[in-house]
């Protein structure tokens, strides 16, 4: 059970690592082919063992770079749970864009406090 232990520590790690979810995001994005204009981060005060924080990002792009976004943050190692997505169409240049703003929670584990 070994493995399927790693799998569930990756999915629900003991620690934020912000750093690292950022730069996680920030990739899944640029794979995508979307473009990030803004990205919040804020964690939701709680207790008791799974955490989680909450988060918003806008992004711009194509229909299928955001269906790709998507399915990318679906197989990415952290559980990250797509709330509400809001679309808006814009032109810009004579050309149309899509403008994307997502609400997502990312859960971790809190560390036992004696």
């Amino acid at each position: 059970r070994k493995v399927e232990i790693q799998k569930l520590d990756r999915l629900l790690p003991r620690e934020k690592e912000v750093p690292e979810l950022l730069s996680n995001i920030e990739s899944i994005v640029s794979a995508s082919g979307m473009i990030l204009s803004e990205m919040n981060l804020s964690e939701i005060p709680g207790q008791g063992e799974i955490r989680k924080i909450n988060g918003t990002m806008k992004l711009g792009g194509n229909y299928t770079s955001f269906v790709n976004f998507l399915d990318l943050l679906e197989k990415n190692l952290r559980l990250v749970e797509v709330g509400t997505v809001d679309a808006a169409a814009q032109l810009a240049g004579g050309s149309r864009t899509l403008n994307y703003d997502v609400r997502f929670e990312i859960s971790y584990l809190a560390e036992e406090q004696p």
